[in-house]
């Protein structure tokens, strides 16, 4: 690959556009001092960016721009054999510059103009350009000096300094390798250890979910208990209460029953107060009992009546001293009926004896 053709444009003495070609072979530049063939090496050297702008005789970049055009921009741009094109193009501003690069009538950066320069052999700091000077220094310099210009620009250099890179690069990889072995064995002990926790985690696992399974069995178990029970106690309070609703019917009834003792007993009061007789004051005398008795079931029944959701022994005991007492009730009161009836009995012979007296005593008169 070789130049083809350089343009330059208010670069440095080039105040106008300048169009250099090269054609192959051996290409002569030639004029008198100060005619601007200098310039031509330096805008090839900037464009390649071989070079800093002290080697390129400026200060700075931006007294690459002619001062005389009135522009502030410079430009250059050189043309290869294969149809690559490379433009750099420099503008002044009032804080200093802009520098742009092309490749290829793209823009880049200038790292990408080195990057592929270099794949051609083409280096900033390589003998592809030899300056004024550099002859004379090369005649000066020693033989290992000039083995080694000798040697980079055949490309052997190159070839040395990449298996240097290529060396070092391999000691780095042997460190890198030696440091992943020893960290694979680290890793190795740790998955061992890894693995025999990730054994005991799943044999524990398992143990737990054993453990939780027979303790829901167990609470299901409980549970299943603890309904039959629950049940049990809703069937004997229901019982209970039947119970207690039977014995409250009974005790209503027996209370009816109470108040159809109480009068009669009044009735047998009445009829006792008209008799008189021993048996009238025994009768009366048992039937005082019988009261007190009554009046105690009464009494006991309204005690009871309170108690009777805890009491209900106590409860069948009233019931059957009531019922004591009522069947006592019942004989003094067919005693006292049997008594009064043979009263009634001697009340109406009396009478009889009496009408007959009467009947007697007119049939005299009467005589």
């Amino acid at each position: 690959m070789h130049i083809t053709g350089l343009e330059i444009d208010n670069f440095k003495s080039f105040s106008k556009k300048t169009k250099i070609p090269f054609l192959e072979g051996f290409t002569v530049i030639s004029g008198p001092n100060g005619s601007g063939k200098s310039n031509i090496i330096d805008s090839i050297l900037f464009v390649l960016a071989l070079s800093s702008s002290r080697n390129l005789r400026a200060e700075k970049l931006t007294d690459l721009i002619n001062l005389n055009s009135g522009r502030n921009t410079a430009e250059v741009a050189l043309e290869f054999s294969d149809g690559t094109k490379i433009r750099r193009r420099i503008k002044r501003t009032g804080n200093g510059y802009y520098s742009y690069n092309y490749l290829n009538e793209r823009l880049c950066k200038q790292s990408d103009i080195v990057d592929h320069l270099a794949k051609h052999g083409i280096k900033p700091h390589g003998y592809n350009v030899v300056m004024q000077g550099d002859v004379t220094r090369i005649m000066e310099m020693s033989d290992f000096e000039r083995r080694k210009i000798i040697d980079e620009i055949a490309g052997v250099a190159e070839f040395d300094t990449k298996k240097q890179q290529s060396l070092a690069e391999l000691d780095i990889v042997r460190e890198r390798i030696e440091r992943e072995e020893l960290l694979l064995i680290e890793l190795s002990k740790r998955a061992n250890e890894l693995k025999r926790e990730r054994t005991h985690a799943l044999e524990y696992q398992k143990w737990q979910n054993e453990l939780t399974f027979y303790q829901n069995c167990r609470s299901a178990a409980q549970l299943h208990e603890r309904e039959k029970e629950l049940r049990s106690l809703l069937q004997s309070a229901e019982d209970h209460t039947i119970q207690l609703g039977r014995i409250a019917s009974d005790r209503g009834i027996e209370e009816n029953e109470l108040s159809y003792l109480k009068a009669d007993l009044t009735d047998i009061d009445d009829l006792i107060n008209k008799k008189s007789g021993a048996d009238y004051l025994k009768l009366i005398a048992e039937l005082e009992e019988a009261k007190g008795g009554i009046k105690l079931a009464e009494q006991t029944i309204v005690r009871l009546k309170k108690e009777k959701e805890t009491n209900l022994e106590a409860i069948n005991r009233v019931y059957m001293d009531s019922k004591r007492a009522e069947t006592r009730v019942a004989e003094c009161t067919d005693q006292i009926r049997t008594l009064t009836i043979d009263r009634t009995n001697i009340a109406m012979e009396g009478a009889t004896s009496k009408a007959q007296l009467e009947k007697f005593e007119t049939e005299i008169k009467q005589h």
